[in-house]
Parts: C-alpha cells; structure tokens; sequence
C-alpha cells in the first residue's frame, strides 16, 4: 500500500487525514444533512437549507415583493409558498448587492439552481486554490480539498463559502500582478460585508492603492446597480430589519444555528455572556488581531504569508462568523499540511485542527462546548508568529505561483 501511494505521489499521512475528515463529514451528513423526503432533511430543515433566501429573495423582489423580505412574519410563509412545503423560519440577511449577484439563479427551479450553485461554487474554489500549488503538491492537495470538512458544510447549507473562498484567495494571489483585477474579486466580495475587515486592514498595510481603488469602484458599481433595480427601500430594509435580526440571534445563547456558530462572540453569549460584554471582548480581540497582522504582513510581503495571515485572520475579526466561512482557511490548511518538505511538530497538529476544526467545531457544539474561536486564535498565533520571525517555510505551499523574478526579489531559490 505504502509504495501504491508513493507511486500515486500521496503519502500517508495525507490520506489518513482525508479519511478521518471524510468519517467526520459522513456523521454530520447523516446526523443533520440526510435527506428524508418531501424535501426535508433528518432535522427538518429543508435540503440546501440558506441557499433558499439567495433563491427565493431575488424571485420575491423581482416580482413586486421586495417588502416581504424585511417582513419578518411574512417571509416565511412567502417562502414556504414558492416551494411547497413548510421548514423553520429563514431570514433575508444580505445587502441589496445580494440580491443582484443572486438573481440569475432565482430565474430557475429551485433544485436546478442549486445543483448549478453548487457546482459553479466548488469550481471556483477549486480553480482558484489548486494552481497556486507546484504541480508535485496538487494531487495531495486536492485530496484534502475534496474531504475539506469546511466544503462539505458550505455545500450542505447551501451556503456562499466557495464563493467568498475562491474571491478572496483570487484576490489575493492576483494583487501584486493583476491589482484592478484584484480589486474587482475584492469588491464583488461586499456582498458578504464582514468578511472583508482584516483584508481591508491588509490592502492599507501594503499600500495597495491600485486594488483598493478597483475594489471601490467594483462596490460601487454593484451598489448603484443594485439600487436601480430594487430601489432605496432595499437598504433601508437590510439597515433596519437584516442587521437588527442577524444581531438578535447572535446574541441568542441557545439554538440549532449555534451549532455553526465559528466566532467568538457568539461563544461567549453561549457561555452566558450579555451580549453587549461580548461584543466589548469581541472588539478588544479585533483590534489586537489586525495589530498582529499588520504587522506580520509588513514584515513578510511574500505571497503564501499574506494569504495565510488574512484568511486566518478573517474569522477572528468579526462577532459574525460561520463554520461555512471557515472555506479558504481549509485550503489554506491543506496547503501547509501537503508541503514539502512535511511539516513536523507542533505545526502538524495546529494545521490539521485548522483543517478539520468546522466538523470538529459542530461535532463539540453538541455538548455546548464551543472551540473554533480557540483554535482559530491558536492557528492565526502560529502563522503570525512563522511570519515575524522570518521563517523561510512561510514560502514553501505557493512558491510555484510566484514568477522568477518575484522569487529572487525575496531571496529564494528554486529549493
């Protein structure tokens, strides 16, 4: 076995690893995911679960409707109209861009558009985080990434992480030689708001002007379209009923949706925090983790360092985080886990609980144990800490990305 896995250029270890992520995903699969008919899944909810509102919202604005989505009772019963069934209470929580960029996909049957929702997410993703890697490094890669615990819930909610994965890496990988292009990955990612503070942080740190500058334009642009086709009324609909709901059950100590819960507001609510301390805490964390960064990404401009750092730090920085964001920090993982030479060490054991961490995450959630703000901070510690120390391993996972000239600008060689 050992020498077939060495002629398929995997090792061990790897595929040791995607097994157990693939054993933790089958149990989540079929203790909250399986189907069971009439379109519900083993708990009740219905199959694609969130991907409903990125259906349903633009069919219902399309149609004259766009009050329903900021009708916090009516809503569900909208919804549960356009498919037929009932399930638990949703919620419209995206800016009118949201509506925009989800619309084409309101225009089909709901099954079909999510399967092509599903598909052209895990494209993305894997499109945009395989060729960063050396050719010898992909297949073990990609093994992992197609067991990523992260990709398995993103895809199970029915959720955008794919998505905002492949727009973030993208972005990144692209900045230093396709900036506006970049920027427009960058600013096309403001439909999901929060995940864009520590790369925000990051663009200033390095001075990035050209892609910021094609971030705001590409806001913009999406911002005014949104707003002809769904008028003021959207936003003020999203200012005053989305972000009050999406607070109200962050703020909730108890419920299922804690089980997807990544962040460490959300923790310490559960733990019996008033929602206004957390928040203190919360923000206390924020600004420490951007100080960190900051300066991590100023002392190592190389690209794996940025990427790493920004993705790890992503989750940490905001109170609203979900198990399903946790998408390119997989990938990330997977990359440092895949390298050569192997890590050892404590890197090993850090990198693969960042890896397996979504799963592990929802699998502790059950006994009301939450640990992804935990090992979030711990994995975002040990990067910073390789990238203020100058290791020269912070380059290893996407040094094939980086053309010749880029890499004798950092001082390395082909090694």
């Amino acid at each position: 076995m050992s020498r077939l896995l060495l002629f398929a250029g995997l090792r061990r270890r790897d595929v040791t690893l995607a097994g157990v992520a693939a054993l933790m995903c089958f149990a989540l699969y079929d203790w909250f995911f399986r189907p069971v008919g009439h379109g519900l899944d083993v708990v009740g909810a219905p199959v694609g679960r969130d991907f409903i509102n990125m259906w349903a919202g633009p069919r219902l604005a399309l149609s004259g409707h766009l009050a329903v989505l900021f009708d916090v009772p009516a809503y569900g019963p909208a919804l549960h109209a356009l498919l037929g069934f009932r399930f638990p209470t949703q919620a419209w929580s995206y800016p009118p861009q949201g509506l925009l960029l989800f619309a084409p996909f309101s225009l089909l049957p709901y099954m079909p558009a999510l399967a092509l929702w599903t598909a052209l997410g895990l494209a993305a993703y894997l499109a945009t985080a395989l060729p960063a890697l050396p050719t010898e490094q992909r297949l073990r890669a990609g093994l992992l990434l197609a067991a990523s615990p992260a990709a398995f819930i993103d895809v199970a909610t029915g959720q955008n992480g794919a998505l905002t994965a492949a727009l973030l890496i993208g972005g990144l990988r692209l900045m230093d030689r396709r900036p506006w292009l970049a920027g427009v990955l960058f600013g096309v990612l403001t439909f999901k708001p929060q995940m864009g503070l520590a790369l925000a942080l990051v663009l200033l740190a390095l001075g990035a002007w050209r892609v910021i500058a094609g971030a705001m334009v590409t806001a913009l642009l999406l911002a005014a379209a949104a707003t002809l086709a769904f008028g003021v009324e959207a936003w003020r609909g999203y200012a005053t009923v989305s972000i009050p709901f999406s607070a109200a059950v962050l703020a909730t100590s108890h419920g299922g949706q804690k089980l997807l819960f990544a962040s460490l507001t959300s923790a310490l609510t559960q733990g019996g925090w008033a929602f206004g301390a957390a928040l203190k805490v919360q923000a206390a964390v924020t600004i420490t983790v951007l100080g960190v960064l900051a300066a991590s990404v100023q002392r190592r401009r190389d690209l794996a360092s940025r990427i790493a750092l920004t993705v790890a730090a992503t989750p940490l920085v905001t109170p609203y985080a979900w198990s399903y964001d946790l998408v390119a920090l997989g990938a990330v993982m997977a990359w440092r886990l895949t390298a050569e030479p192997a890590e050892r060490g404590w890197r090993t054991w850090l990198w693969t609980a960042g890896y397996l961490l979504p799963a592990l995450s929802m699998l502790v959630e059950i006994f009301a144990v939450p640990i992804a703000p935990a090992v979030l901070a711990t994995v975002f510690a040990g990067l910073a800490w390789e990238a203020l120390r100058g290791e020269r391993r912070a380059l290893a996972p996407l040094l094939a990305s980086q053309p010749a000239r880029r890499r004798r600008v950092l001082g390395v060689g082909a090694d």
